[in-house]
């Protein structure tokens, strides 16, 4: 089975426990009511809502379920701001989906075998792609982590993919592979791989990405450091984690927020009591006295 590790807020949790579910839950603020006049809102990094195609706001549940009206199975999220799609199997004619906007980066594993796959909550695991090899792929609200699973040493530390060069521009700038519709500066997809590490905890960051454009397709190389994956104290399984990332605002540069406004920030809990002008919220249930005890954490 795929190996999941949920984020875990702390201040959400205890918010959650003293006061119960929130009564308002946005993109990026969770409303809690403390007592009849005085809330608390968490603002936090991952986002908790999206606008759908029809304009409606609706709460991400990136769980995987079977993919409906389909010939092959494959697997989507419940709600996602991104439009996922993980074939139970990975084919010549079929790889792991990912949609921007109207654009769709399909990408396609070189080696091995996607046949065995096994899926809990957000993440798909194919299990023995190669001797000793798995490879899952987690779903985020702005992207898919793939973890290249290496259960024991190997002489396998190369990695090749590949994707349909029709309509795009692709380039690597500072060791990751930037993705844009032909003759458009806005980057679309970003693939990266920035860490592998074993089960001791030790980490490196010695992965190189290369790029190639061959006919009408693009190659992708993923190159591992053999000497730091054949050290003799190396403690597997390792993992190798590339990433593909739909680029959005970054929280950590601006914060737009109906606590407080349009700010610089990073993610962090607004904890205090507060009015229901600040949080946005409507009705008379929101009203409050004046706020008192603000603070960022």
């Amino acid at each position: 089975m795929p190996e999941v590790q949920q984020y875990v807020d702390e201040r959400e949790q205890e918010l959650q426990g003293q006061y119960g579910d929130p009564v308002e839950v946005t993109a990026h603020e969770k409303v809690y009511q403390v007592d009849a006049a005085h809330y608390i809102t968490l603002i936090t990094s991952e986002a908790n809502t999206y606008i759908d195609d029809t304009g409606e706001e609706k709460e991400i549940d990136l769980t995987l379920v079977g993919q409906e009206g389909e010939a092959r199975e494959a697997y989507v999220p419940v709600d996602s701001p991104l439009d996922v799609t993980l074939p139970a199997a990975v084919t010549e004619e079929e790889g792991i989906r990912i949609t921007n906007g109207e654009q769709t980066l399909e990408l396609f594993p070189q080696e091995g075998s996607y046949g065995n796959a096994a899926i809990q909550d957000n993440a798909i695991r194919y299990n023995e792609v190669q001797d000793a090899m798995d490879v899952q792929y987690i779903l985020s609200t702005t992207g898919l982590k793939e973890d290249i699973i290496l259960r024991e040493w190997n002489p396998q530390y190369i990695f090749h993919y590949s994707f349909d060069a029709e309509g795009y521009d692709a380039e690597v700038v500072e060791n990751q592979v930037l993705i844009r519709k032909q003759g458009e500066p806005e980057t679309l997809f970003v693939l990266s791989a920035p860490l592998m590490t074993d089960s001791d905890g030790a980490a490196s960051r010695d992965i190189t990405i290369s790029l190639e454009k061959e006919g009408g397709r693009y190659a992708v190389t993923l190159d591992a450091d053999e000497a730091w994956l054949s050290k003799e104290e190396r403690a597997y399984p390792v993992k190798i984690d590339p990433t593909v990332t739909v680029p959005t605002e970054s929280l950590i540069e601006v914060t737009t927020s109906t606590v407080r406004g349009t700010y610089e920030g990073v993610g962090y809990g607004y904890a205090g009591y507060i009015t229901g002008e600040m949080t946005g919220a409507r009705g008379d249930r929101y009203r409050t006295q004046p706020d008192v005890l603000r603070c960022q954490l």
